[in-house]
């Protein structure tokens, strides 16, 4: 709601200087929350398996999961909140404009996700 209220759904010449810098920081903190909360649910639900069926293959393939998706989670959130060194030049885009080589590219970004994506 934050997002919508600051600008997130417009077109970007629509969004106004004042807006932008909350618009970005409700972004990327929108953002780290998500890759909490997937990986919530996605415990939850293993957990369930695991206590569904005690077999001793299926204990191990929960485990693997759960490794899977804390270490898929913790690296994700970390590329999110690292994807501009330092994470202030986020929500700069001024600051981005003279520092291009502090942030990943959008193609380099794009690339991860996709893969990210798959491997979730």
């Amino acid at each position: 709601m934050v997002c919508g209220w600051y600008g997130v759904g417009k077109h970007t010449p629509n969004i106004s200087n004042e807006d932008l810098t909350p618009m970005l920081k409700a972004n990327l903190a929108t953002r780290l929350l998500y890759v909490v909360a997937i990986c919530l649910v996605k415990f939850s639900i293993l957990v369930f398996y695991h206590r569904l069926d005690p077999r001793r293959p299926t204990r191990w393939i929960v485990y693997f999961l759960m490794a899977w998706v804390a270490a898929l989670s913790i690296v994700t959130f970390f590329v999110l909140l690292f994807v501009c060194t330092p994470p202030s030049l986020f929500w700069n885009p001024e600051g981005q404009a003279l520092h291009p080589e502090k942030c990943l590219k959008q193609d380099t970004q794009q690339v991860f996700f996709n893969i990210n994506g798959i491997m979730k």
